[in-house]
């Protein structure tokens, strides 16, 4: 992956995440908050670690400070600004597809619906519809993680009382 090609998802990301492509192994693949889908020869993890050391971050520690907000270790969502913030979330383009952990940014998410009692359907901005390989309860669970995270996140910056704007999603159904 050339340097900074995450650029185009901090300005207009939906989410992104690893999918097998026959004959290319596995890619990772992106969802624009306009509707586009775009395939890269990375991982996650390696388009997770540039974004996050382009903030001046590192991973580890950054999970571990918002993990403490709300009692995890994993699958903590990460605050990278304070209206930008990237759930994890096991990912697939179908309901019967493998699930690989990827990263949805919280205030792209439009709804969720339940498929069964182990799949979760997302729908985000862009008209992305993707499955999720957790229950609707713990995408619901996460979802209150990213307003607890947010909230930590203003507290350790300096912004004080949580304020939800209008006009996003006020975390959320």
């Amino acid at each position: 992956m050339k340097k900074n090609q995450f650029y185009p998802f901090m300005l207009k990301g939906s989410a992104f995440f690893a999918e097998p492509i026959q004959d290319r192994g596995l890619l990772l693949k992106v969802l624009y908050q306009d509707g586009t889908k775009e395939i890269f020869s990375t991982t996650a993890q390696s388009f997770l670690n540039q974004m996050i050391h382009f903030f001046g971050y590192d991973l580890v520690p950054l999970r571990k400070q918002y993990g403490q907000a709300i009692g995890k270790q994993q699958m903590v969502p990460l605050p990278l600004l304070e209206d930008w913030i990237l759930i994890p979330l096991k990912l697939s383009n179908q309901p019967n597809g493998e699930f690989f952990t990827g990263w949805v940014v919280a205030q792209s998410m439009v709804h969720m619906e339940e498929e069964n009692k182990s799949i979760t359907k997302l729908f985000l901005e862009g008209n992305h519809m993707i499955y999720c390989g957790h229950r609707l309860s713990f995408c619901d669970q996460q979802i209150r993680h990213v307003a607890l995270v947010q909230h930590r996140y203003r507290l350790l910056h300096g912004k004080g009382n949580l304020q939800l704007k209008e006009g996003r999603l006020s975390y959320f159904l």
